[in-house]
């Protein structure tokens, strides 16, 4: 019997708590950890132009539900944060998600227990919270319209806004929600991991990609797509002749076969968190005349409707064409509670006890668990597999476990190697089976920091792996981890196996692959040496795993710069070595060391 997810008291506020001390005095809640005049941070523009009302100050009939959630429902306000619009527009296509995110029984009835307070779950790095908020929402003072995100068929319907807010307190104010991706919301909304694609003729098979796009919609998976503006933002929010906006998020709501006269063509939806007119304009459009050669069954089952609504379909062919970056979140095992749950317990050095994981199954009749049926593309779907996960909370510190990346050439020695290391291993009854696994490195805590440039937000990170040659397998088929004592490989120890791509200024960066019985040491590491961050790491594996990770004690001389007891320490690393410049071991990078050595960026540019 699985046990429930535990939802933490985001800055110790209960709901339930509050609930009742609200009812009991007969007052409304009043958040003071979020008060009104530090929402936005230091944009005193924004401020002198809103006024902050309760819904109940500017409708007589305030509701969070007036019907279903319907992915018709969040429009984009003032605020440039059409990337996690799109986010929350996605998660009301899957209700047990949705559910999840927005408790049930909350109410602006007075006769039913409203108090002015409200409260939505999110996760973060290894932790569902859960976060209340009062319902002080910003309006414009000139036309008391809503200055955050709100529905837009139905204004007097207030769960969009009130969700919005949810996540500007998490994320420290409304001000650091300007500019972001997608992937980043859907993250946080269903602990999912992340897989981009860059549209362009590297994927031959298209037909087979689009397969792989209905495939994971099927299994709840959450996806966006953008077109990248010029590379000096030049044409930024231009809107195309097509009717397509550069630089703007669309949530991708569908994608389904049509038949069309003699042709079945591959059909994608899409939807502009606008939520107005501004929609794709060639084939397929709303008032396209080949909507009238379809029979009324065929438009009911495509979801068609001619309305100024910001969703529309396209083919795939031109949406190949059209659109630049597609984002993909491939939902974690611990999404669908009542199915399975995975207990991903978090490492530090200070644990020094079992590390304990549960292990389940994805059983025929249950087919929702999306990582192992839609990030494993050549499964068949009815397949049974076993997943389980590992999650490490990491820390680089600079001059002790901050080795950034490889910045010599192979013949000697440098300090990437002092960066944190995790050992892990597979078991296969075959030993010839490989065993799919995700590596997915998050970077932490960087959104709540304030930045005038959304780009400069995030570090360039990167992680790799390594196989650990002639290294015994534990003789064991059960999923168990440990500490290591300190452990250093050298040069001929270790085989490059792979990476997560160039060195990119992203939240989360990802790798899939298949890989053989075995130990092997994953590295993540920062582009610029010295430079500290915290991480979460996370690992997916197919098979039945062993994990372990070095604890060493530290000398009292560098305790103080031990911040958290998360940390992690280096595998090849005595706390001498970690404190000056090493040459434990030769550089293992990639054949194509100049392509790793270099930087991507990824485009956050601010919406409106």
């Amino acid at each position: 019997m699985s046990n429930p997810v535990q939802f933490v008291p985001f800055l110790d506020q209960d709901y339930e708590d509050i609930q009742r001390e609200c009812l009991r005095n007969k007052t409304l809640f009043v958040d003071t950890k979020f008060p009104r005049d530090q929402t936005f941070l230091s944009d005193d523009q924004v401020k002198k132009n809103i006024i902050w009302r309760r819904p109940y100050e500017v409708t007589d009939t305030p509701k969070f539900f007036l019907n279903t959630p319907h992915r018709r429902d969040p429009g984009q306000g003032d605020l440039s944060d059409c990337w996690f619009v799109v986010a929350v527009a996605n998660l009301t296509l899957h209700k047990q998600i949705f559910e999840r995110v927005v408790p049930a029984n909350q109410t602006f009835d007075k006769q039913n227990g409203y108090v002015g307070l409200f409260h939505f779950r999110f996760w973060q790095f290894g932790l569902w919270y859960d976060i209340v908020i009062d319902d002080y929402l910003p309006f414009n003072k000139k036309t008391l319209e809503p200055w955050c995100s709100w529905n837009r068929q139905e204004r007097n319907e207030f769960w969009v806004a009130l969700i919005e807010k949810a996540y500007a307190k998490l994320n420290g104010g409304y001000r650091n929600l300007i500019g972001g991706a997608p992937i980043e919301a859907f993250t946080d909304l269903t602990a999912g991991v992340e897989q981009r694609f860059k549209l362009n003729e590297s994927i031959k098979e298209r037909k087979q990609f689009f397969n792989f796009i209905v495939d994971s919609l099927k299994h709840s998976c959450l996806m966006a797509c953008s077109i990248n503006p010029r590379v000096d933002g030049s044409d930024l929010e231009e809107i195309k002749p097509n009717g397509l906006v550069v630089g703007h998020s669309y949530s991708v709501t569908a994608a389904r076969y049509l038949k069309y006269k003699k042709q079945i063509l591959s059909m994608i939806r899409l939807r502009n968190p606008w939520a107005n007119e501004i929609e794709w304009a060639g084939a397929w459009h709303d008032r396209d005349v080949r909507w009238n050669h379809l029979d009324g069954e065929e438009k009911k089952r495509m979801s068609w409707q001619d309305s100024d609504d910001g969703e529309f379909w396209m083919t795939f062919q031109d949406f190949f064409t059209e659109f630049d970056i597609l984002e993909i979140c491939h939902l974690s095992p611990d999404t669908f509670q009542e199915e399975l749950h995975l207990d991903t317990s978090i490492q530090s050095a200070s644990n020094s006890g079992p590390m304990t994981s549960s292990i389940f199954k994805n059983h025929r009749a249950s087919l929702r668990m999306s990582i192992p049926t839609s990030l494993i593309a050549d499964y068949l779907p009815f397949q049974r597999k076993t997943w389980s996960c590992l999650a490490f909370e990491g820390e680089w510190i600079e001059n002790v476990s901050s080795g950034g990346r490889c910045i010599t050439a192979c013949e000697h020695g440098c300090d990437f190697w002092t960066n944190p290391q995790y050992e892990i291993e597979t078991n296969a009854e075959d030993s010839t089976i490989k065993c799919a696994i995700v590596i997915s490195l998050m970077q932490k805590y960087n959104r709540r920091r304030f930045t005038n440039n959304p780009i400069d937000r995030y570090d360039y990170i990167q992680a790799r792996i390594y196989r650990i040659k002639l290294a015994p397998v534990t003789p064991t088929t059960r999923s168990h981890g440990r500490h290591l004592e300190r452990k250093t490989y050298e040069n001929d120890d270790l085989e490059y196996i792979g990476y997560t791509g160039s060195y990119i200024n992203r939240r989360e960066v990802t790798l899939y692959l298949r890989i053989t019985s075995g130990k092997y040491l994953i590295v993540p590491s920062i582009y610029e040496p010295n430079k500290a961050g915290h991480f979460l790491l996370r690992i997916f594996m197919e098979t039945n795993y062993s994990a372990q990770r070095s604890s060493i004690s530290f000398p009292s001389s560098i305790n103080h710069q031990l911040t958290r007891l998360t940390i992690a320490t280096p595998v090849t690393s005595s706390p001498k070595s970690m404190l000056t410049p090493t040459n434990l071991c030769s550089c293992l990078c990639p054949s194509d060391k100049q392509k790793q050595k270099q930087k991507s960026e990824i485009h956050l540019f601010p919406t409106t």
